[in-house]
């Protein structure tokens, strides 16, 4: 196995950081949470490979873990979240070229979210995927935002309020927080930006309701202007099932939100488990026709 860096333990032990360890502190810095199901989504090693590495990396006090010990809804017992700590950030700032603390995501404070936990592993699920894209296609990356990044403080809640970094401002203290934000570069540099949304359950009425928001931002450039860049948004809806994706289609259809030219170009939709197979080929349109998100970055 790879030797990577000599780090200490104790002032009296010296340990190796092998490079299956180190890739797990990499994902953690570039995901935030990762459960050991999606270390091996991202192929990092085998499951049992994963969990020693995973034990020594908590010995080292490099990573933690969120336990719920119950199940979620109708999918099985939750599996434990992993995170870096604030000692697995530095190890990796002083043994990586050109990184910086700004480079790493990791929890500044440490909260179970046992109300959004399937919602947030499916959140990662679909960056994931979105990443392997990116790498596939030969785009460039330039930001991936999600809704769990938040900015403000609690503390300094009237003047600086807490909320997600994805926040799109519509004035008034109208909003709409995306579940994610991607912003890339195509193979002639042009920036991109697609708004990712995560849908868990059948609330027909409530997804409607938010993608009603996400055609007012679309309309009025919204998510560029806050990036200030120029690029027409789209957005990226997943689904658990194909019944709440057809009730949400069936719906907008006929909604006068979304009676506007062009509209296929705009708003794409997929089951959730397409995406994790392939983010590229997953999405069909309004009209139900599959769209390539590769074809689609090379429309202006």
């Amino acid at each position: 196995m790879k030797q990577n860096h000599i780090i200490t333990r104790k002032s009296t032990q010296v340990h190796v950081l092998p490079g299956l360890q180190e890739n797990i502190l990499k994902a953690l810095a570039t995901y935030k949470y990762l459960t050991v199901s999606q270390f091996l989504m991202l192929k990092i090693g085998i499951r049992n490979r994963v969990y020693e590495a995973i034990r020594t990396l908590y010995e080292y006090g490099f990573v933690k873990y969120a336990e719920y010990g119950s199940y979620i809804r109708n999918h099985g017992k939750a599996e434990r979240i992993h995170y870096l700590t604030p000692k697995g950030a530095k190890f990796l700032v002083d043994h990586t070229p050109n990184l910086h603390f700004d480079d790493i995501r990791y929890p500044k404070s440490t909260t179970l979210f046992t109300h959004d936990y399937h919602h947030r592993v499916s959140s990662i699920n679909t960056q994931i995927s979105v990443m392997k894209w990116i790498k596939q296609a030969n785009f460039e990356l330039v930001r991936y935002a999600n809704y769990f990044d938040v900015t403000g403080s609690r503390r300094t809640h009237k003047t600086n309020p807490s909320h997600a970094i994805t926040r799109i401002e519509f004035g008034n203290d109208f909003f709409l927080d995306p579940d994610g934000i991607l912003i890339y570069e195509n193979h002639e540099q042009k920036p991109k930006i697609i708004l990712i949304e995560t849908y868990n359950g059948h609330d027909t009425k409530r997804t409607v309701g938010q993608l009603r928001k996400h055609s007012y931002a679309v309309k009025h450039g919204l998510a560029a202007k806050k990036y200030d860049i120029h690029a027409p948004t789209r957005v990226c809806s997943t689904f658990e099932t194909k019944e709440a994706m057809k009730s949400v289609i069936d719906r907008l259809k006929d909604d006068e939100y979304f009676q506007f030219k062009n509209i296929e170009l705009y708003f794409y939709f997929a089951l959730a488990d397409d995406v994790i197979n392939d983010f590229d080929t997953a999405f069909i349109d309004l009209s139900g026709t599959r769209r390539r998100m590769t074809d689609l970055s090379v429309i202006t």
